[in-house]
């Protein structure tokens, strides 16, 4: 990852986690940002009522922000923040299917976006939810070419997902999180 002061905002709030449940966080805020959510919502999902301070919503907002402009970049930039390149095939798999959790489960209904995207951004969609089930046991190294080609299309599916969201300017406020 590219840009520690947006992994510095995760760690200020929630000390040192396991690399699992940071995935799952980045993807909780990836998804949100892709519809256009709320910083009180990510807020809302991270912490207890009184933990959910005013300080707590401005780094909702600056990581909001932060995750905001390296997806609209649709370059380089946006990556999944996932297990690294050190750690075994299986660990980075498992936590790139944590990370499409946390996408999904923020994102909203699969048919209630429906409307909002293209064939190419719903296919996708439909993918990053196979993604997230995938079977990581079994993973060894003859299957790095494969992980890096899937991971590869995950920046982009997430790309072109938020593309599609933020042309129909899609917000929806009152929807229950996952």
């Amino acid at each position: 990852m590219q840009d520690t002061e947006y992994e510095s905002i995760l760690h200020q709030w929630l000390g040192m986690v396991t690399s699992a449940e940071l995935a799952e966080i980045d993807g909780f805020v990836c998804g949100l940002v892709s519809r256009q959510g709320a910083p009180q919502q990510l807020c809302e999902l991270l912490f207890a009522d009184d933990a959910a301070t005013a300080d707590r919503l401005e780094q909702c907002r600056q990581a909001m922000e932060l995750r905001h402009q390296q997806i609209a970049t649709f370059g380089d930039v946006f990556e999944p923040l996932i297990e690294g390149d050190d750690s075994p095939l299986a660990l980075q798999a498992a936590s790139l299917a944590t990370w499409c959790y946390g996408f999904l489960a923020t994102l909203g209904d699969e048919q209630g976006l429906r409307e909002y995207l293209s064939d190419e951004s719903f296919e996708s969609l439909q993918d990053i939810q196979a993604i997230r089930e995938l079977d990581t046991e079994e993973l060894n190294r003859d299957d790095e070419a494969a992980f890096s080609e899937v991971y590869e299309y995950v920046r982009v599916a997430v790309s072109l997902i938020f593309t599609d969201l933020a042309a129909a300017s899609f917000i929806e406020e009152d929807e229950t999180l996952h």
